[in-house]
């Protein structure tokens, strides 16, 4: 341990805390913008939301298919149902449907301060340094402020149930916190369901204890949280019929996605169990020589203008903006990873925690995942650099060192999020060049789709929500052409650099973006 020093006055420690707020709500709040929807999934949160503020039923309203669910659990879309009832108008209330995410982040640094402090036993302000680098991750900041994604919240609640997990109160204390530390892990599941390795690191670390009473009080809160849910999903599954009908990556089950090479993409073919070993060794390698750098030094990977997307593009070849094939930055990743694997040594043994059996079990599941790894990482965060504080303390001890190190990556962090105000105000960035031509495409239909027919779209909460057409998933376009003609699908709208259509097709090109040439065309 670094040992601890004599607390400073409390009066100077409220100052600080007030002011490390109020710095790093400052970033937060320069950086908010108004996209939201391009990653697709948190466009499905934002309709789910809506759905759930205005009385309709929880599924794909927009859907071309009468009661079509959706795979996504409802706990991210019932805390943004109450902005809803609140704000009701989207994308007008996009900025308060943000607030919710960068209050999530505010309480991540909180608690990590507190647990890296009071329970992992590290000097004060070593805890409020580390707190400050975790909060102001550049992926974490682009994801409040630029999408409507679940990792902010997800990782907020997970830390709150492992902080809950390995409180140290007698008594009372003991039992209300393991209620509170159950209700938080039955949350992580409802907000996204790998939330499934907090509830069975809790169990394995209050039985690792022989805590039974608490295990049981935990597994029984779990349940009883999660039921409704499991009940609902369970009556209204669809059946594998229904599922090829609906089509997209939304509408596969987790066991469909699991055994295809790439998880929602249903036209990237299907893997055997021999090739599985395979997956999880390219994932450990994308861990190590990318996402590990990519959390601690994303600077190293791209430029400014581009703070934040490493959660899409990171090492994967089919996105835009592709960062992370560098030697240079792969070999100081490795060099990174190899002090957080030696700091996770230490910890282990100096007792396991619930946070170690957590990070263990959400690795295993994210290797095993058939996608990119990094915002599937993101959310373990708060315990890399806690790890990566114990290796570089065992590497160097003078606790000067370490303050020098961490305050080195909070300044790359600092200067990055400059940088990216810089070109903000010398331009658009990247994100919000493409968020620019999405809201005219969609401002182009409205204004000049004037006959009825539903839409093919890689896209389709975002462009229901916007043009309040019903919409397919644009999948299988050739095969499914004859199909979309007699379900009068008369459009098509590409919103995906990826992924646009082929201009020697049949389709007649009613409107192209300037730059990125999304596209909307009538069949």
């Amino acid at each position: 341990m670094t040992g601890l020093r004599p607390n400073p006055p409390r009066a100077r420690v409220v100052l600080l805390g007030a002011a490390v707020i109020a710095a790093v709500l400052a970033v937060y709040l320069f950086r908010v913008d108004s996209v939201a929807g391009l990653i697709v999934d948190d466009a499905w949160y934002v309709l789910l939301a809506r759905s759930l503020a205005s009385g309709e039923r929880f599924g794909m309203v927009n859907s071309v298919f009468d009661n079509a669910v959706t795979p996504y659990p409802p706990g991210l879309p019932l805390i943004l149902s109450i902005v809803f009832r609140i704000a009701p108008h989207f994308p007008q209330n996009v900025w308060l449907l943000k607030s919710v995410s960068i209050a999530a982040m505010v309480g991540v640094g909180f608690l990590a301060y507190r647990y890296l402090a009071d329970q992992r036993g590290l000097i004060r302000q070593i805890a409020l340094i580390s707190a400050v680098a975790i909060v102001l991750t550049p992926a974490f900041v682009f994801l409040a402020t630029s999408t409507l994604m679940s990792e902010c919240v997800f990782t907020f609640v997970q830390l709150l149930a492992v902080v809950l997990l390995e409180s140290r109160r007698d008594g009372v204390h003991v039992r209300r916190n393991t209620l509170l530390a159950g209700g938080a892990a039955a949350m992580t599941v409802l907000i996204r369901s790998a939330g499934i390795a907090v509830v069975a690191a809790g169990l394995a670390y209050l039985c690792y204890q022989r805590q039974w009473r608490r295990a049981l009080v935990f597994a029984a809160t779990v349940l009883v949280c999660m039921s409704p849910w499991l009940w609902y999903s369970s009556l209204h599954a669809p059946t594998k019929a229904e599922r090829l009908e609906i089509g997209g990556g939304h509408a596969l089950s987790y066991e469909q996605n699991f055994w295809l090479r790439r998880a929602s993409d249903a036209t990237s073919g299907t893997v055997t169990v021999a090739e599985l070993p395979a997956r999880v060794a390219a994932n450990l390698l994308h861990i190590g020589v990318r996402d590990v750098a990519g959390v601690i030094t994303p600077t190293l990977f791209r430029g400014p203008t581009e703070s934040g997307m490493e959660v899409i593009a990171l090492g994967d070849g089919e996105s835009p903006g592709t960062m992370g094939s560098a030697v240079g930055t792969m070999i100081v990743s490795l060099a990174l990873c190899g002090l957080v694997i030696l700091g996770f040594a230490i910890a282990v043994r100096r007792g396991v925690t619930a946070a170690e059996i957590l990070v263990v079990l959400s690795l295993t599941i994210i290797v095993l995942w058939p996608f990119g790894p990094y915002r599937f990482f993101l959310p373990l965060t708060p315990f890399l650099v806690l790890y990566l504080v114990l290796g570089i303390q065992r590497l160097v001890p003078p606790p000067a060192v370490l303050r020098i190190v961490l305050l080195a990556v909070v300044g790359l962090q600092v200067l990055d999020h400059v940088q990216y105000a810089a070109a903000r105000r010398a331009g658009t960035t990247a994100w919000e060049e493409w968020g620019g031509e999405v809201d005219a495409v969609l401002q182009w239909m409205n204004g000049h789709l004037t006959e009825p027919g539903h839409v093919a779209t890689g896209n389709e909460p975002l462009v229901y929500l916007r043009t309040g057409r019903r919409t397919v998933a644009s999948d299988y376009e050739t095969a499914n052409r004859q199909r979309w003609n007699q379900m009068y699908v008369r459009y098509g709208v590409y919103l995906d650099r990826a992924a646009l259509p082929n201009d020697s097709g049949p389709s007649r090109i009613l409107y192209r973006s300037p730059k990125h040439r999304l596209t909307v065309v009538e069949y």
